[in-house]
């Protein structure tokens, strides 16, 4: 009977093992799950500029002189560049009313518009691998982590309508301003 007593003793201690050992998997799986539904959902406005922070972080220079640009600065030939800088003294009050418009109204912030996770964590590996070595690869670290993201974000305000008002203030205080440029 002792026998028989510690033999469904064993079995209890094992199917209390294996029980366990299957929750552990199912949270694991949940875990799995979860994570990979975060890597392809859309992120809101906050989500992508904390990312997109990350992002700037990830730039690294390189440092070795012999493995860096060589010789003369660029001749800015065919490109576009200031003849003058002329402030833009409405900016910041400009600004200002677009943020405040937007914390006002939280839907634009909460809502999911701007690339996924996944996307923005392989722009992110690719550029700790690879260092900045030229003037073509900071050019290519600026379109891959400033200019795209700052694209989707206006289009998304245009789309949204939230900034309306503030874009036409914006275009005719811009607009009072001489724009010179040289080059193309």
């Amino acid at each position: 009977m002792d026998g028989e007593i510690a033999e469904l003793r064993r079995q209890l201690v094992e199917a209390q093992r294996l029980r366990e050992e299957a929750e552990q998997g199912q949270k694991e799986a949940e875990r799995r799950r979860e994570e990979a539904e975060r890597q392809v959902e859309q992120n809101s406005l906050p989500g992508l500029l904390k990312d997109c922070h990350k992002l700037s972080q990830a730039i690294r220079v390189e440092t070795k002189v012999t493995w860096t640009t060589q010789g003369d600065t660029t001749n800015p030939v065919n490109r576009l560049f200031p003849k003058r800088i002329v402030p833009w003294t409405e900016f910041p009050r400009l600004q200002e009313k677009i943020w405040d418009k937007l914390n006002r109204d939280r839907t634009f912030i909460r809502k999911r518009l701007f690339q996924n996770n996944n996307f923005l964590d392989q722009i992110h590996t690719y550029f700790q691998r690879h260092l900045i070595f030229s003037e073509e690869s900071l050019r290519y670290f600026q379109r891959d982590t400033i200019e795209r993201f700052v694209d989707d974000i206006l289009d998304a305000l245009v789309l949204t309508d939230v900034t309306t008002d503030t874009k036409q203030e914006a275009h005719q205080s811009k607009s009072t301003g001489q724009h010179d440029y040289q080059g193309q």
